[in-house]
């Protein structure tokens, strides 16, 4: 499953394994109800109705409609702004928003210190605060 997902306006998706008696063996009956919820999931797996970008971009199946033919160059463009940010820090962020879905939030909010603890003592942070407060004017 991909964190980001981006759509071009004129595509349409479906899980339609039920049609040839089948069922979504690639873990589109996991990752389905986790972004849609339990209903519209069993709603769209059991029907296999196609789904244009404007409603799966309002049920939560993407993150973007992109203009026709443009999903690519949004998907990069989106893509050379995460890699601008510290490649730890993004990683650790990954690790944490995906590790909460299974933990107590006072067992997150510990890891979450350390993760912080980590980053503290990275060169690029140190880079980072030293460049941000030389933009700061008395």
């Amino acid at each position: 499953m991909c964190d980001i997902r981006i759509m071009d306006e004129t595509a349409n998706v479906a899980e339609s394994y039920i049609s040839m008696g089948l069922i979504a063996g690639d873990g589109g009956a996991w990752y389905l109800p986790r972004l849609v919820g339990i209903d519209r999931a069993l709603e769209l797996l059991w029907s296999a109705r196609p789904v244009g970008a404007e409603e799966a971009l309002r049920i939560g199946m993407v993150t973007e409609v992109a203009p026709e033919g443009q999903s690519l160059a949004r998907a990069i463009e989106m893509a050379g702004t995460f890699v601008r940010q510290p490649p730890e820090a993004v990683r650790m962020y990954k690790r944490a928003v995906y590790q909460a879905q299974t933990m107590a939030l006072d067992a997150h909010l510990d890891m979450m210190s350390s993760h912080m603890a980590v980053l503290r003592n990275t060169p690029e942070h140190r880079e980072r605060v030293a460049g941000f407060l030389a933009q700061k004017k008395p």
